[in-house]
């Protein structure tokens, strides 16, 4: 015997009605049907209100991985196996499924499941007897992922026998997710519904994929302001600002943040860039902004400003200190290599902030950019624990060196890119603003303005920037694209 659960565990919203009248969720129902489940599940949030006669509505007590698997064992009843699938993914390949299940009990799999393919797209399979040892690998876990299942397997996963499904084509890299999570999750859905006018199979999608990359384009997810074009420390890797003494109007960025929560609420908001963000006179009423309006914020800091400045204003902030985030820019370990990469720098203080802020609750990570003259450092972080036995690379973030498209001397330690080129990631996925209000193209090459903040809308800049996307995909690349070597890295 054999169940279906329709994950929604993280659709924070209602579905609509966007393929052909119906909703995700009566897609997969009724293309299900071909493969002879025994019971039907949605487990959800509460948030999603059409759910078919058929399926039986869960709504979880909590998203936390443990308390997800127990659900799912708890509503399996008389069934073996059970397959697992995205409840917001109209595209169900019925044939698909059947070739998965087959393997799997062909082999006698405790977990199957398909590699190479967008996340989302295929189904799971675990077998019900293993689940409550799964359970216990996330007793204690706090820990909410999106994938709980593969997550809490890979606390012990060669315990079990896994089965696995190759693609044809690795789509990967390219970073494609099916579902409604987010508002990019159902853009695209809805795209691709339109583009095949019904349900393709699973190897029509891996295959139009592979070959229009043009197409995946959705919506901004990060969107940096520069508030101030002027940099507290100089430092040896940093690109010179074009604009000194330039500060981004207070007004301007709030309208355009209001512009982003419209278009993607799901967004993050970068204060940073080439300036000091606590130079800015505005920054925490602008902090105060993000955070009335319920968005991700990352603040990206030398660390010099007075600590106690900075505490006291954040603390009057009604802060949701899960969705804030303090970056402050360390390069080194030791005060000697810190000293050499920013020479005005001033790392006790730095340290000071670092340790005040964490105190206070505050989400804080050090950033370390990776080059020739700090590589050792990072071992460092690696092999040390903090004062309380905790590992200090879990506070740790590495950045890729840039050269800003050739502007730059190449310092970078090691060459990180694909094999092959893919599409640029920075263009299809974020927005930078300077302190001036000009957008350039990307955050790497500041002075190829494609917009204004003032003058243009964030949807226009981001049609703007579908339309650099989709010539880059088709290889039609700038003269300053083809020195590029950040193309690959991402941030959301």
């Amino acid at each position: 015997m054999k169940m279906l659960a329709l994950d929604a565990s993280f659709i924070k919203e209602d579905l609509t009605k966007d393929f052909n009248g119906k909703n995700a969720i009566e897609r997969i129902f009724e293309l299900a049907q071909n493969n002879k489940y025994d019971r039907y599940i949605l487990l959800q949030r509460g948030e999603i209100s059409a759910v078919p006669e058929g399926i039986k509505n869960v709504v979880l007590k909590s998203d936390r991985a443990r308390d997800i698997l127990q659900a799912v064992f708890d509503e399996s009843r008389n069934c073996d196996d059970i397959i697992i699938f995205d409840a917001g993914n109209p595209f169900y390949d019925y044939e698909f499924v059947e070739e998965m299940l087959d393997r799997h009990n062909k082999f006698i799999a405790d977990f199957t499941y398909a590699m190479g393919y967008p996340d989302g797209l295929t189904p799971r399979i675990v077998k019900k007897e293993i689940i409550p040892e799964i359970v216990k690998l996330v007793e204690e876990d706090e820990a909410i992922e999106r994938d709980w299942l593969f997550y809490s397997l890979s606390k012990d996963i060669n315990s079990f026998d896994i089965e696995t499904f190759l693609a044809d084509v690795d789509l990967r890299l390219f970073r494609i997710k099916f579902g409604s999570n987010d508002v990019g999750e159902r853009v695209f859905a809805v795209k691709l519904f339109k583009i095949f006018d019904n349900i393709p199979k699973i190897k029509e999608i891996e295959r139009y994929l592979s070959e229009n990359a043009s197409e995946i384009y959705t919506v901004p997810y990060m969107v940096s302001f520069e508030l101030n074009s002027n940099p507290a420390l100089e430092s040896i890797y940093a690109l010179p600002t074009e604009e000194p003494g330039s500060l981004l109007d207070v007004e301007v960025c709030k309208k355009a943040i209001l512009q982003i929560k419209e278009i993607n609420p799901d967004a993050a908001i970068l204060f940073g860039g080439r300036g000091e963000v606590f130079g800015h006179p505005g920054v925490f009423e602008l902090i105060d902004f993000v955070s009335t309006n319920g968005m991700r914020l990352i603040l990206e800091s030398d660390g010099v400003s007075e600590v106690g400045d900075i505490i006291e204003n954040l603390d009057k902030i009604d802060i949701d200190k899960n969705s804030f985030f303090i970056v402050l820019r360390y390069d080194a370990y030791d005060e000697t290599t810190y000293n050499k990469i920013r020479p005005d720098g001033n790392f006790g203080a730095l340290n000071a902030l670092f340790a005040e802020l964490t105190k206070k609750g505050y989400k804080t990570y050090k950033e370390v950019t990776r080059t020739l003259d700090n590589e050792v450092e990072i071992e460092k972080y690696i092999r040390n624990t903090d004062k309380d036995g905790n590992s200090e690379v879990d506070s740790l973030i590495i950045r890729k060196y840039s050269t800003y498209c050739g502007a730059l001397p190449d310092k970078k330690v090691v060459d990180l890119s694909p094999l092959e080129r893919i599409p640029c990631f920075h263009l299809r996925r974020e927005i930078y603003v300077k302190s001036n209000a000009d957008v350039p193209i990307c955050r790497y090459k500041p002075d190829w303005i494609i917009g204004n903040i003032q003058t243009n809308s964030i949807g226009d800049i981001a049609k703007k920037l579908n339309d650099e996307y989709r010539k880059n995909s088709k290889l039609e690349y700038h003269e300053f694209c083809k020195n590029c070597d950040d193309y690959y890295i991402f941030n959301f």
